[in-house]
């Protein structure tokens, strides 16, 4: 999977859930904004969360800043804020919640910028999760209509009235074919793809592999390029900076 870079068939299956969901999870946390640190990273934010589809978005949806490993080889690798254009930038995820649950299924909207360039993101799409069994979700990424006007500030203040009039039934996927998350517990779930290597990089490299893991505390995301003799993996972390609701 990109970070970064779904129509339900089983809407009418996991709607009734997501009701019951939405009156436990309001009992402890605030129904709209940005719940901050220490309490978005705390696996009790997302216990109360009770469809194994609502926990994920809740998990993924959220402010991050982006590390990246240096010494990958390192069982645990030292993590550093990824810095670009000469040290002045840093790079942010903001994942939205998008749609009504109860009407359009599961819906994130992704938002990734530099830190000077809040509203000239440097990637967009939309990803819908369908349950597929106890233990599998799957999410297709969805394009964003060219008609929306988009801003951080608007986003962070009102994106429920910014995707009130999509038709999500009608948005174009994207040639990224998503995501299948499977479930390691109930806090944590990994994307894990293999593919051949294409362009410049297919002489050296037969392989990529890319696999991603949500939990409370943030997004791990591995990308690994492999051929007969060797591979090479590098490694991000994506840590929450708080959860948007």
């Amino acid at each position: 999977m990109r970070i970064f870079l779904l129509l339900g068939i089983t809407i009418l299956l996991y709607t009734t859930s997501c009701q019951k969901n939405i009156v436990n999870t309001q009992k402890t946390l605030p129904q709209k904004g940005l719940i901050e640190l220490p309490m978005c990273r705390e696996d009790a934010t997302y216990q109360v969360i009770k469809s194994n589809v609502a926990r994920l978005q809740a998990m993924l949806n959220g402010k991050y800043i982006q590390y990246n490993a240096r010494d990958t080889s390192a069982e645990r690798p030292n993590y550093q804020v990824w810095r670009v254009n000469e040290g002045q930038d840093s790079v942010m995820l903001y994942v939205f919640p998008a749609g009504d649950p109860a009407k359009v299924g599961y819906w994130s909207f992704h938002y990734q910028v530099l830190t000077s360039l809040p509203d000239n993101p440097t990637s967009t799409h939309f990803e819908h999760f369908q349950l597929i069994d106890r233990d599998t979700i799957k999410s297709t990424f969805y394009a964003v209509p060219k008609e929306i006007e988009l801003s951080l500030d608007t986003l962070l203040n009102n994106s429920e009235a910014l995707f009130q009039d999509i038709n999500f039934m009608k948005l174009q996927p994207l040639e990224t074919n998503g995501s299948v998350y499977l479930r390691n517990n109930p806090l944590s779930f990994t994307d894990q793809t293999t593919s051949p290597t294409r362009g410049p990089m297919a002489k050296d490299w037969h392989t990529m592999s890319y696999k991603t893991t949500i939990t409370p505390a943030g997004i791990d995301y591995e990308v690994t390029r492999s051929n007969d003799q060797t591979a090479q993996t590098k490694r991000s972390r994506f840590f929450k900076l708080g959860m948007i609701r």
